[in-house]
């Protein structure tokens, strides 16, 4: 048994040979203590196929090392020297790709401000020109003739709309010629 520990709310029954109280297990707890088991199993496998997956993609093989011994002969010179210059443009090229992104992140910034900017005095201008709009339709709105509403004829020399214009819908009228 377990030593005289109680699983589960099992029940408690005393061992026939001594007065020591057993732990009995029903079948429903034990079959839930297996399927527990099994499922252990189960992510235990998960974890180890994660853990294989990792392992393969991380390369082993390092390149480009330099070795320490000591007593190298002048050989390994030459390829230190192309190892040095292999880093040197490294290098150079991650601080180039830092100085154009600090660049574009500038520009962008400068472009968002002076957007901006330009948004705002194409609003001030908006307004100024919708202010003399309305101004202008208030004058011409006071001089509305006292005698009834005034309809101009339809036809090319105004519309019911726009007095003195020609209305719209005679805008595109094809007549025939006659030939002579």
């Amino acid at each position: 048994g377990r030593g005289g520990a109680a699983v589960g709310t099992g029940r408690m029954a005393a061992a026939p040979s001594s007065g020591a109280l057993v732990a009995v297990e029903t079948e429903e707890e034990e079959e839930a203590r297996r399927q527990a088991y099994l499922k252990r199993l189960r992510d235990a496998e998960e974890l180890e196929d994660k853990l294989r997956e990792i392992s393969e993609g991380v390369p082993t093989m390092v390149c480009n090392t330099a070795g320490s011994t000591a007593g190298a002969g002048s050989g390994g010179f030459h390829s230190y020297r192309q190892q040095k210059r292999r880093n040197q443009i490294r290098e150079a090229a991650m601080e180039a790709d830092l100085k154009h992104e600090k660049e574009q992140t500038a520009f962008d910034a400068r472009k968002a401000e002076l957007a901006k900017v330009e948004e705002n005095k194409t609003a001030k201008r908006r307004a100024k020109r919708q202010k003399l709009k309305a101004k202008k339709r208030a004058k011409k709105g006071s001089k509305v003739p006292v005698v009834g509403p005034s309809v101009a004829p339809a036809g090319p020399e105004g519309g019911p709309d726009r007095p003195g214009k020609p209305d719209p819908a005679s805008k595109h009228v094809f007549t025939r010629r006659s030939k002579p």
